[in-house]
Parts: structure tokens; C-alpha cells; sequence
């Protein structure tokens, strides 16, 4: 992928577009100093190419997962564990509800062009896996808490 400085575009608008339109990959990394994050340059055609490919993907995995019974447990395991290795450590029936929940929200989040709900959604399972690999964290997290009394309403004497 071909690379330059944001400071060009900013500067040297003309060359850093010749170079976007030069580029096998019709996109362009601009560079940014500091913490500020890296940007991408890239033509309308090339996202749209993108996106039909990934509302294409949401629709196929959701339409492959829409009867999740289809699957023995062996299957589901399989491909999901090939895919998230952390999510061996999720019991079969929270496996099953994570692969429904994935593949709803990713044909949800196709269809709005955002997909920052699939992340939210990955994050979530990939955390209960993270308690459940710890025998630990799951018996502090299952025991009862017991019962503190009550309590008042806020702003009550």
C-alpha cells in the first residue's frame, strides 16, 4: 500500500492525488505525526467495491447461521473456535447464542455502513471467555454477594 505524509496532501494536493490514481490499490495511507491516527485516502469506486463485499459477507453468514440447530455442537465449535480461539473456553449453549447474536448484528451493521456494533459484539463474548478460562474469576463472579439491607431512594432522609 503506498504511503505518504498528510502534510502532502495539505501541501502537494495534486501529486498525492496523481499518486492515489496511480496506486494498485486505489487507496493511499496519509501519515499523521503524534497520536493523532493515520487516515485513508481511497476513491469512491474502491469503497464501494468494499462495501458491497462486506454486505455480501453479512448476508452469506447470516443467511449460513440463520438455523444455528443445523449445526451439531462439533460443527458450530469448529468453525467459531477457528475463527475466535478464545471462545473455546464458552460453553456450548453461549457459543450457539454468540454466533446468532454475530451474525444478526453483522448483517444489521452492513445494512447501516457502520460497523462498529460487530466490535462491540466480538468484545463482549471475547470478555465472558476471558472469566470463564479463569476458574477464579468465575467462582468470585457465581457466589452469592448476600444481602446488604436496604435501600433508600435517592434523595430520602
Amino acid at each position: 500500500m503506498d504511503e505518504t505524509n498528510f502534510s502532502d496532501l495539505i501541501n502537494k494536493p495534486k501529486d498525492t492525488l496523481a499518486g492515489l490514481t496511480a496506486s494498485r490499490t486505489s487507496a493511499v495511507r496519509l501519515r499523521r505525526r503524534g497520536e493523532d491516527a493515520d487516515l485513508m485516502l481511497t476513491t469512491a469506486d474502491r469503497y464501494e467495491r468494499e462495501q458491497a463485499i462486506v454486505a455480501t459477507a453479512a448476508v452469506l453468514l447470516a443467511e449460513l447461521l440463520r438455523d444455528l440447530d443445523a449445526f451439531t455442537d462439533v460443527q458450530l465449535r469448529r468453525v467459531m473456535t477457528a475463527t475466535f480461539p478464545w471462545s473455546r473456553f464458552l460453553d456450548d449453549d453461549d457459543l450457539r447464542e454468540f454466533a446468532g447474536e454475530l451474525a444478526g448484528t453483522i448483517r444489521a451493521a452492513a445494512d447501516l455502513e457502520n460497523l462498529a456494533p460487530v466490535t462491540t459484539v466480538i468484545t463482549a463474548w471475547k470478555n465472558s471467555a476471558e472469566v470463564y478460562a479463569d476458574p477464579n474469576l468465575v467462582r468470585v463472579l457465581t457466589q452469592p454477594a448476600g444481602d446488604y439491607g436496604v435501600i433508600s431512594a435517592p434523595g430520602a432522609p
